[in-house]
């Protein structure tokens, strides 16, 4: 089971955006099948000068750790996209690491 939260910091998400991020960290669930996670993603934009930089932090709590994954683009999609990478990385390898204790 899978819990999302999603956080917009000084903007509001359109529904649309929120949809889909929920879809794409909702694949999380099928490779960490029978553990109860939650899921927090924190999207921001931050202004270098005129160029508006979207950022996406996700924060998935898993059994003894809890994962972190950044990352920085022009759009949400692709930012969303590099941090669930990293953090499929991750989630696969401490996943491993538990079935091996």
């Amino acid at each position: 089971m899978m819990t999302v939260s999603i956080q917009s910091v000084h903007f509001d998400a359109d529904q649309k955006l929120l949809n889909y991020i929920e879809s794409k960290v909702q694949s999380l669930s099928r490779l960490l099948k029978g553990h109860k996670i939650h899921a927090r993603i924190v999207l921001r934009l931050e202004k270098v000068s005129r160029i508006q930089d979207k950022i996406v932090e996700i924060i998935v709590d898993l059994p003894k750790k809890t994962c972190i994954a950044k990352s920085v683009n022009k759009s949400f999609e692709k930012a969303l996209a590099e941090a669930m990478g990293s953090l499929k990385m991750q989630a696969r390898k401490h996943m491993d690491k538990l079935q091996n204790e």
